[in-house]
């Protein structure tokens, strides 16, 4: 199994059809994302791993009978920093985060269109098949900053299944082969 365990790429689509506002009014969208992560992790010496990587989502609404009906496409570039320190007989690792980004119309952008999100984190190898993880976010995911603690796990029951839980995000995968994955995930939206 691929240690680092990283996508490379993804592409995903997702459709909210129309939804009424309780003041009057609607509003539907469709969602294109496009994720692009290295698979060659950059070495910086002392048994950290840096690991690139992008995200592009583009957001195509429409507002029926309310005040936003002139935004139709909404975009989000984001890059993904990821660093990694594993050293080899230690069952601890630790890893951070830092994804930059900005969210914009692209009509008037000002600095409320910037962000960073952050995770910083470590883990802990009970087992081959079993780790423990937890840390600190700090996230903009209500419309203000915010830093929320977390814990997770990962479990590798088999060589081709893997289960695990970091942060809100629920996923399984399952190795068809070498170049393979197939990933089942689940993870808050609203």
């Amino acid at each position: 199994a691929n240690d680092i365990d990283s996508t490379v790429g993804r592409f995903q689509y997702s459709h909210m059809n129309e939804a009424d506002f309780d003041d009057g009014g609607s509003m539907s969208y469709d969602r294109y994302l496009l994720q692009i992560t290295s698979n060659k992790p950059t070495s910086l010496g002392n048994s950290i791993v840096f690991i690139p990587g992008f995200r592009y989502t583009l957001t195509d609404a429409e507002f029926q009978d309310v005040k936003y009906d002139d935004i139709t496409d909404l975009h989000e570039i984001e890059l993904q920093l990821n660093f990694l320190r594993r050293e080899e007989g230690n069952p601890w690792s630790y890893n951070l985060q830092l994804r930059p980004g900005i969210a914009t119309d692209f009509d008037v952008i000002t600095s409320d269109d910037f962000y960073l999100d952050a995770f910083g984190g470590a883990s802990y190898q009970f087992s081959d098949k079993f780790s423990l993880n937890f840390g600190l976010a700090y996230l903009r995911f209500t419309g203000e900053p915010s830093i929320i603690p977390f814990v997770g796990f990962v479990w590798n029951p088999t060589e081709q299944w893997k289960v695990s839980l970091i942060g809100p995000v629920l996923e399984a995968r399952y190795m068809l082969s070498e170049d393979w994955n197939v990933r089942f995930t689940g993870q808050p939206g609203g």
